[in-house]
Protein backbone atom coordinates (compact mmCIF):
# COMPACT_ATOMS: atom_id res chain seq x y z
CA UNK A 1 0.00 0.00 0.00
CA UNK A 2 1.04 3.57 -0.56
CA UNK A 3 0.72 6.19 2.15
CA UNK A 4 -1.97 8.85 1.68
CA UNK A 5 0.57 11.62 1.07
CA UNK A 6 2.00 9.73 -1.94
CA UNK A 7 -1.14 8.29 -3.52
CA UNK A 8 -1.64 11.19 -5.93
CA UNK A 9 2.04 11.02 -6.90
CA UNK A 10 1.71 7.29 -7.58
CA UNK A 11 -1.00 7.93 -10.16
CA UNK A 12 0.99 10.80 -11.65
CA UNK A 13 3.84 8.33 -12.20
CA UNK A 14 1.43 6.23 -14.30
CA UNK A 15 -0.54 8.96 -16.10
CA UNK A 16 0.37 12.42 -17.23
CA UNK A 17 3.31 14.20 -18.82
CA UNK A 18 5.63 13.21 -15.94
CA UNK A 19 4.82 9.50 -16.17
CA UNK A 20 7.45 6.89 -15.49
CA UNK A 21 9.10 5.37 -18.55
CA UNK A 22 7.68 2.06 -17.29
CA UNK A 23 4.26 3.15 -18.59
CA UNK A 24 3.37 3.58 -22.28
CA UNK A 25 3.66 7.09 -23.72
CA UNK A 26 0.49 6.51 -25.75
CA UNK A 27 -2.55 4.81 -24.30
CA UNK A 28 -5.76 3.61 -25.94
CA UNK A 29 -9.34 4.20 -24.81
CA UNK A 30 -11.80 1.45 -23.93
CA UNK A 31 -15.23 1.12 -22.35
CA UNK A 32 -15.66 -1.25 -19.39
CA UNK A 33 -18.67 -2.73 -17.65
CA UNK A 34 -19.16 -2.97 -13.87
CA UNK A 35 -17.07 -6.18 -13.75
CA UNK A 36 -14.21 -4.39 -15.56
CA UNK A 37 -14.73 -6.40 -18.74
CA UNK A 38 -14.02 -4.57 -21.99
CA UNK A 39 -17.26 -3.67 -23.75
CA UNK A 40 -15.52 -1.98 -26.66
CA UNK A 41 -12.22 -0.43 -27.64
CA UNK A 42 -12.51 3.15 -28.86
CA UNK A 43 -9.80 2.85 -31.47
CA UNK A 44 -8.57 6.27 -30.31
CA UNK A 45 -5.10 6.96 -28.92
CA UNK A 46 -4.91 9.02 -25.73
CA UNK A 47 -1.73 10.98 -25.13
CA UNK A 48 -0.14 11.19 -21.69
CA UNK A 49 -0.06 14.96 -22.25
CA UNK A 50 -3.86 14.96 -21.95
CA UNK A 51 -3.61 14.64 -18.16
CA UNK A 52 -2.58 16.88 -15.31
CA UNK A 53 -2.32 16.70 -11.55
CA UNK A 54 -5.42 16.71 -9.39
CA UNK A 55 -5.88 16.33 -5.66
CA UNK A 56 -6.45 12.58 -5.78
CA UNK A 57 -4.48 11.59 -8.88
CA UNK A 58 -4.85 12.98 -12.38
CA UNK A 59 -7.64 14.46 -14.46
CA UNK A 60 -7.89 15.36 -18.12
CA UNK A 61 -6.67 18.86 -18.92
CA UNK A 62 -7.74 18.69 -22.55
CA UNK A 63 -10.63 17.16 -24.44
CA UNK A 64 -10.44 13.37 -24.55
CA UNK A 65 -12.01 11.61 -27.51
CA UNK A 66 -14.00 8.66 -26.17
CA UNK A 67 -14.77 7.29 -29.61
CA UNK A 68 -18.34 6.19 -30.11
CA UNK A 69 -20.88 5.30 -27.44
CA UNK A 70 -20.89 1.49 -27.21
CA UNK A 71 -23.86 -0.87 -27.55
CA UNK A 72 -23.91 -1.54 -23.78
CA UNK A 73 -23.95 1.23 -21.17
CA UNK A 74 -20.40 1.59 -19.83
CA UNK A 75 -19.50 2.12 -16.19
CA UNK A 76 -15.82 2.96 -16.68
CA UNK A 77 -13.56 4.53 -19.26
CA UNK A 78 -10.22 2.72 -19.34
CA UNK A 79 -6.78 3.49 -20.63
CA UNK A 80 -5.20 0.43 -22.23
CA UNK A 81 -1.60 -0.32 -23.17
CA UNK A 82 -2.47 -1.39 -26.73
CA UNK A 83 -5.10 -0.53 -29.31
CA UNK A 84 -6.51 -4.06 -29.48
CA UNK A 85 -6.59 -6.72 -26.75
CA UNK A 86 -4.45 -4.59 -24.47
CA UNK A 87 -4.20 -4.58 -20.70
CA UNK A 88 -5.90 -1.97 -18.50
CA UNK A 89 -3.43 0.63 -17.21
CA UNK A 90 -6.04 2.59 -15.26
CA UNK A 91 -9.77 3.24 -15.38
CA UNK A 92 -12.15 5.96 -14.26
CA UNK A 93 -15.84 5.81 -13.38
CA UNK A 94 -18.15 7.51 -15.85
CA UNK A 95 -21.74 8.67 -15.68
CA UNK A 96 -23.79 10.33 -18.36
CA UNK A 97 -26.46 12.92 -17.61
CA UNK A 98 -27.80 12.94 -21.16
CA UNK A 99 -29.09 9.80 -22.82
CA UNK A 100 -26.75 8.65 -25.56
CA UNK A 101 -27.53 6.74 -28.69
CA UNK A 102 -25.33 3.83 -29.69
CA UNK A 103 -22.74 5.18 -32.10
CA UNK A 104 -22.91 8.79 -30.85
CA UNK A 105 -19.48 10.40 -30.45
CA UNK A 106 -18.28 10.89 -26.87
CA UNK A 107 -15.99 13.76 -25.88
CA UNK A 108 -14.83 14.31 -22.30
CA UNK A 109 -14.50 18.03 -21.54
CA UNK A 110 -11.45 19.10 -19.51
CA UNK A 111 -11.74 18.14 -15.85
CA UNK A 112 -14.48 15.56 -16.35
CA UNK A 113 -12.40 12.37 -16.42
CA UNK A 114 -10.66 11.74 -13.09
CA UNK A 115 -8.27 8.85 -12.43
CA UNK A 116 -7.85 8.61 -8.65
CA UNK A 117 -5.69 6.34 -6.54
CA UNK A 118 -7.86 3.47 -5.32
CA UNK A 119 -6.61 0.62 -3.16
CA UNK A 120 -7.81 -2.84 -4.11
Amino acid sequence: MIGPEYQSLAIQAALGPGQSRLFPAVLWGAWLDASLNVIAMTGVAVSQDSFGESGLGVTNIGIIDGGLYPSTAPVHFALMDADDAGVVVHYAPVTFNDPFVVGDPVLFAPGTLAFPYVEA
